[in-house]
């Protein structure tokens, strides 16, 4: 997802009007569909998708629109009126009845089937990830704070069953994406690589000057992937790093790891890519 033009002529047609771009580029097993997620009647830029399977897909824009198998539905409600200009930037959930969204000046939001509620985040940094887990009967959810362009200011917020509180994340560091199977073992990226012991936060070898890292997934704690800024994609096998040779790819905005497959998204010379990875 996202704003996608073919050319920088498809802007205007033969009279000078503007043409709407594209926000959604859908994969079907053969080929690449480009797709228009009106809202409106009006095309925004999407900011990120979430999938619970092919007919229940979240998106995230200024507020959120909803696939349900046969249509496109805007979700719009009180709540979710204070994205309507910070923007969500990801996605999170068990499924569409329990569902976080998180967004720019620290808007957070969860929907069950009563309706929305808003969270307090008690920060205002902007909220770059969001993800979570089901451990000892509780539901863990974790939050990446940091504002991108200032650097020294990322947190870690943690929500045990709704409870708050804070985890330690070494000052000085942003933090972009955050991924784990269990608590006491957590897997961050931003400023770095680091992998969580215990309460302790240890910067993954041989990355002490990797550039910024924007994605971190996996399927576990043995068999994750990042990706970030200058092509950077790397996969840890729980006891060494392996950097992959992406090619002339710029950066990597964000990626998915599912099984045996492992998907990137980002630009190359100005034009967006798609890195599709696949375990023999």
């Amino acid at each position: 997802v996202g704003e996608i033009h073919t050319s920088w002529t498809d802007q205007w047609d033969s009279n000078g009007v503007w043409v709407q771009p594209y926000n959604a580029v859908h994969w079907n097993g053969q080929e690449w569909e480009l797709r228009r997620v009106m809202w409106d009647n009006s095309v925004s830029r999407l900011t990120c998708v979430f999938a619970f399977s092919s007919d229940d897909v979240w998106f995230g824009v200024t507020n959120l629109i909803h696939w349900n198998g046969d249509e496109f539905v805007k979700n719009w409600n009180p709540v979710l009126n204070d994205f309507a200009d910070k923007t969500v930037n990801a996605i999170w959930g068990t499924s569409s009845s329990d569902l976080y969204i998180v967004g720019n000046e620290g808007k957070i939001a969860h929907y069950d089937s009563s309706g929305w509620e808003k969270i307090e985040s008690g920060t205002e940094l902007d909220i770059q990830d969001i993800y979570g887990i089901e451990e000892n009967g509780e539901e863990i959810i974790a939050c990446a704070v940091t504002n991108i362009a200032t650097a020294g200011n990322g947190e870690i917020l943690l929500f045990r069953n709704g409870r708050k509180q804070t985890i330690f994340w070494p000052s000085g560091l942003r933090i972009n994406s955050i991924w784990y199977k269990t608590e006491r073992q957590m897997f961050a990226c931003g400023d770095g690589i680091y992998k969580r012991i215990g309460i302790n936060w240890e910067r993954q070898i041989p990355f002490e000057n990797t550039t910024y890292t924007e994605k971190v997934r996996g399927n576990d704690i043995n068999d994750l992937f990042v990706g970030g800024d200058f092509g950077f994609l790397a996969h840890y096998n729980g006891l060494s790093w392996k950097v992959y040779d992406t090619g002339n790819v710029a950066l990597f905005y964000s990626l998915s790891v599912k099984g045996d497959l492992v998907v990137g998204v980002g630009e190359r010379n100005a034009k967006g890519v798609v890195y599709i990875g696949r375990r023999n």
